[in-house]
Protein backbone atom coordinates (compact mmCIF):
# COMPACT_ATOMS: atom_id res chain seq x y z
CA UNK A 1 0.00 0.00 0.00
CA UNK A 2 1.09 3.67 -0.62
CA UNK A 3 0.00 6.77 1.35
CA UNK A 4 0.50 10.26 0.09
CA UNK A 5 1.65 12.02 2.73
CA UNK A 6 1.51 15.97 2.77
CA UNK A 7 4.83 17.86 2.17
CA UNK A 8 6.29 20.08 5.08
CA UNK A 9 8.84 22.99 4.59
CA UNK A 10 11.62 21.14 4.36
CA UNK A 11 10.15 18.48 1.89
CA UNK A 12 8.71 21.39 -0.41
CA UNK A 13 12.53 23.19 0.14
CA UNK A 14 14.19 20.19 -1.08
CA UNK A 15 11.63 19.27 -3.98
CA UNK A 16 12.02 22.91 -5.45
CA UNK A 17 15.68 22.97 -5.72
CA UNK A 18 16.22 19.95 -7.57
CA UNK A 19 12.50 20.97 -9.70
CA UNK A 20 13.83 24.40 -10.64
CA UNK A 21 16.89 23.56 -11.59
CA UNK A 22 14.95 20.21 -13.85
CA UNK A 23 12.74 22.57 -15.10
CA UNK A 24 15.59 24.61 -16.61
CA UNK A 25 17.44 21.81 -18.17
CA UNK A 26 14.18 20.83 -19.65
CA UNK A 27 13.84 23.94 -21.11
CA UNK A 28 17.65 24.42 -22.26
CA UNK A 29 17.28 21.07 -24.14
CA UNK A 30 14.20 22.20 -25.70
CA UNK A 31 15.66 25.11 -27.02
CA UNK A 32 13.33 27.55 -25.33
CA UNK A 33 15.64 29.01 -22.98
CA UNK A 34 19.75 29.65 -23.11
CA UNK A 35 21.75 28.31 -19.94
CA UNK A 36 22.84 32.32 -19.47
CA UNK A 37 19.09 32.89 -18.02
CA UNK A 38 17.52 29.59 -17.55
CA UNK A 39 17.38 29.04 -13.86
CA UNK A 40 16.54 32.67 -12.97
CA UNK A 41 13.49 31.92 -15.56
CA UNK A 42 12.64 28.95 -13.89
CA UNK A 43 12.77 30.19 -10.53
CA UNK A 44 10.63 33.32 -11.28
CA UNK A 45 8.26 31.27 -12.79
CA UNK A 46 7.69 28.88 -9.51
CA UNK A 47 7.77 32.26 -7.82
CA UNK A 48 4.90 33.49 -9.75
CA UNK A 49 3.23 30.26 -9.59
CA UNK A 50 3.39 29.53 -6.31
CA UNK A 51 3.61 33.17 -4.49
CA UNK A 52 2.90 32.00 -1.28
CA UNK A 53 5.10 28.60 -1.02
CA UNK A 54 3.82 25.24 0.26
CA UNK A 55 0.92 27.46 1.51
CA UNK A 56 -0.27 28.81 -1.97
CA UNK A 57 -3.80 27.82 -2.15
CA UNK A 58 -5.18 25.42 -4.51
CA UNK A 59 -1.84 23.68 -4.70
CA UNK A 60 -1.15 20.54 -3.42
CA UNK A 61 1.96 18.72 -2.17
CA UNK A 62 2.63 15.11 -1.10
CA UNK A 63 4.97 12.23 -0.55
CA UNK A 64 4.48 9.13 -1.89
CA UNK A 65 5.70 6.46 0.44
CA UNK A 66 5.43 2.98 1.05
CA UNK A 67 2.70 2.48 4.06
CA UNK A 68 5.41 -0.54 5.26
CA UNK A 69 8.18 0.91 5.35
CA UNK A 70 7.58 4.28 5.93
CA UNK A 71 10.31 4.89 2.50
CA UNK A 72 9.53 8.13 0.26
CA UNK A 73 9.42 6.96 -3.13
CA UNK A 74 8.02 9.59 -5.12
CA UNK A 75 6.27 12.97 -5.54
CA UNK A 76 3.33 14.77 -6.29
CA UNK A 77 2.00 18.03 -6.82
CA UNK A 78 -1.34 19.47 -8.08
CA UNK A 79 -3.91 21.87 -7.95
CA UNK A 80 -7.87 22.29 -8.07
CA UNK A 81 -9.11 25.85 -9.65
CA UNK A 82 -12.57 27.00 -10.14
CA UNK A 83 -13.69 27.53 -13.61
CA UNK A 84 -16.97 28.21 -15.30
CA UNK A 85 -17.26 24.59 -16.21
CA UNK A 86 -16.68 23.48 -12.56
CA UNK A 87 -13.54 22.19 -10.40
CA UNK A 88 -10.69 21.20 -12.48
CA UNK A 89 -7.31 19.61 -11.62
CA UNK A 90 -4.30 19.86 -12.81
CA UNK A 91 -1.09 17.47 -12.56
CA UNK A 92 2.18 19.75 -12.26
CA UNK A 93 4.45 16.96 -11.38
CA UNK A 94 4.49 12.97 -10.40
CA UNK A 95 8.41 11.48 -10.14
CA UNK A 96 8.63 7.75 -9.14
CA UNK A 97 12.54 7.86 -7.56
CA UNK A 98 14.21 4.59 -8.44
Amino acid sequence: MIDLIPMNQLDFENYCNVSIKDYAQEHIRSGNWTEDNALQIARETFDKLLPKGLNTPGHYFFKIENQDSEQTFGILWFAIEERQAGKLAFLYDIKIYP
